[in-house]
């Protein structure tokens, strides 16, 4: 039996080098947030907790849009950008559709540059981000640690 992984910390420390701090003032249910603002740059990563399973990827966007548009708004004279962590029960979905959800143009109201879903009981990673598909070592620097943490069990990214 393995440890279950704590991903808010991970994210929590892949976040700060990068000058992301965390929103504890947001109140979106199952999610927590890290947000760098500044007058030409705005970046946010979402961790959505395992508190409902995707049905398909329609239903992982809808959610993921739905608690960036809700929590953060896109000014004009600077964009926003953002990623997502989802802890899953089990990955459901495959690279072509996670592919589907992320951004390729601007979008007004935030770019989705990436998404990672870990199913960490199951001990995957599967990872997607704006420039190609990827496993999660490629979606750095999100990715890289919660690949590395599954190391140590055996487990595989996939």
């Amino acid at each position: 039996m393995t440890t279950p992984v704590n991903l808010a910390s991970i994210v929590g420390a892949a976040s700060q080098p990068r000058g992301l701090r965390p929103r504890p003032d947001l109140r979106e249910r199952g999610w927590t947030f890290w947000e760098l603002r500044n007058f030409n740059r705005h970046r946010v990563v979402g961790l959505v907790d395992p508190y409902r399973q995707f049905a398909n990827a329609r239903d992982c966007e809808a959610e993921i849009r739905g608690a960036i548009s809700r929590n953060f708004k896109r000014a004009w004279w600077r964009g926003l950008a953002y990623g997502v962590v989802a802890d899953v029960a089990a990955v459901s979905l495959g690279p072509d559709d996670l592919k589907s959800l992320v951004d390729v143009r601007e979008n007004s109201r935030g770019d989705l540059q990436w998404v990672i879903l870990v199913a960490s009981h199951a001990g995957r990673v599967l990872g997607v981000h704006t420039w190609a598909r990827c496993t999660a070592a490629c979606c750095r620097p999100w990715g890289r640690p919660a690949t590395r943490s599954r190391a140590p069990s055996g487990r595989r990214t996939a």
